[in-house]
């Protein structure tokens, strides 16, 4: 599944994917996506909503398989009009919040956030509960929600992220050499690149709290990344080269099997839960 989806990104956007941080597809997004996959096997997907889903490749990877009815959110307009690009029937792109969604109570019957809701809020303010209050009124009774979060077994935490490196630098120098090159993938790469935001950490204590407080119910939970190769990562800017990605997606995955009994050393999750009443 995991080569599936990045051959679906190649096709999708071409050799620029080998080289551009383009649509969040990195080594840990390989779990993510197929996990998402996987979970979401032979369930109600009349109409699935996908929140903050930026440049992400899995909607269009999803709308291959499935006849349901596929809507992103995201803040960003450029976001928007990427997964717009696709132009498939019953896709839609929605400009919005994801903590006042513009969506009617009730009728959503599959939820997907990967890797969005931890960057909503600021270092003093972190709003994810009015993520998961809303969550649970749009989704039907019975449906859905497949959530990745940041994992800390300890604590949790909120830490700043700050993208800033001297090939960014050179990116703005060189600025209309790149427009040539990227086209309107230039934009895409900017915006992931420069945005600083904050990054949410969730322990176990937290989850529980919060599915019970607004009436979820935990189906299955997965623990997956080893924290041995973050130094590794960070060694390779934000936005260039997916060589760890190549390297890294299988030998991640197959750790992953592992995980369920070390949660110490994990430091994602992905859960699936089901809306009770």
């Amino acid at each position: 599944m995991q080569f599936k989806i990045l051959l679906h990104a190649l096709k999708r956007n071409g050799l620029l994917q080998l080289f551009l941080y383009l649509s969040n597809l990195d080594a840990v997004r390989f779990i993510e996506y197929s996990k998402t996959v996987e979970y979401l096997d032979k369930e109600d997907t009349q109409t699935i909503l996908d929140l903050g889903t930026g440049y992400s490749v899995l909607p269009s990877f999803l709308k291959e398989g499935l006849r349901s009815t596929y809507v992103t959110l995201d803040l960003s307009l450029n976001a928007c009009k990427y997964q717009a690009d696709y132009n498939v029937a019953d896709m839609h792109q929605i400009l919005s919040d994801m903590r006042h969604l513009p969506i009617k109570s009730s009728s959503i019957s599959a939820v997907i956030a990967i890797s969005s809701i931890e960057h909503v809020g600021t270092m003093e303010n972190v709003d994810d509960v009015l993520i998961f209050k809303e969550i649970h009124r749009v989704m039907k009774e019975g449906g859905v929600a497949i959530v990745s979060l940041p994992y800390s077994y300890k604590r949790p935490k909120i830490v700043g992220m700050t993208h800033s490196h001297v090939l960014l630098s050179l990116l703005r120098k060189l600025r209309k050499l790149w427009l040539v090159f990227l086209g309107k993938h230039f934009y895409y790469f900017i915006e992931q690149t420069t945005a600083d935001s904050i990054m949410k950490y969730y322990d176990d204590d937290e989850i529980t709290d919060i599915l019970s407080k607004y009436g979820f119910s935990l189906e299955r939970r997965y623990y997956y990344s080893q924290k041995i190769f973050s130094g590794f990562f960070h060694l390779i800017p934000l936005g260039w080269f997916v060589l760890k990605d190549l390297l890294f997606g299988s030998i991640l995955s197959k750790i992953d099997d592992v995980l369920m009994k070390n949660t110490k050393s994990a430091s994602g999750l992905l859960l699936k839960i089901i809306k009770l009443r």
